[in-house]
């Protein structure tokens, strides 16, 4: 078929081809006051501060939080946010893959693997797999190579 006029072609493919049975649009959401623009039919927004959170025994931890408590003798994988300090009694073991955004007070094993924005307080036992923008205090750092200290590849 040939079509000498652009919009003619697209009339006529659209009546033969048929048009698409879907269209997608977006809803914006404000993270700050949750206020939705755009297609929004049937969103839900659930506006909640993050909580700081305490753990005792074992926990995978999947969301936003404002901080942190491993109580002692706990087993805890960080997958989400903590937009706070980190404290880890003795004796817990913390594996971080997700991002924390304040200091962390070691006196457990801890493996990161995410990032930290924080400074790291160390007690006990750290290795280091993922990307730490502050600074390691203390002793017992096991640094993997590929790791990020202070925008510096190990």
């Amino acid at each position: 078929m040939k079509c000498l006029p652009f919009l003619i072609c697209i009339f006529i493919s659209t009546i033969i081809l048929g048009a698409p049975d879907q269209s997608f649009a977006a809803c914006n959401v404000d993270v700050n006051t949750g206020q939705l623009s755009g297609d929004c039919g049937g969103v839900n927004i659930n506006i909640e501060a993050p909580t700081f959170k305490t753990v005792q025994g074992h926990a995978v931890l999947n969301d936003i939080y404002k901080g942190a408590l491993i109580k002692e003798n706990s087993f805890v994988t960080i997958n989400g946010i903590v937009n706070g300090d980190i404290f880890i009694e003795k004796n817990s073991k913390v594996t971080i893959n997700g991002t924390v955004n304040g200091d962390i007070k070691n006196h457990g094993n801890l493996l990161i693997e995410g990032m930290i924005e924080g400074n790291i307080f160390n007690y006990k036992n750290v290795t280091v797999k993922g990307n730490i923008a502050g600074k390691l205090i203390g002793e017992g750092f096991e640094i993997y190579e590929g790791s990020v200290i202070n925008g510096i590849v190990k």
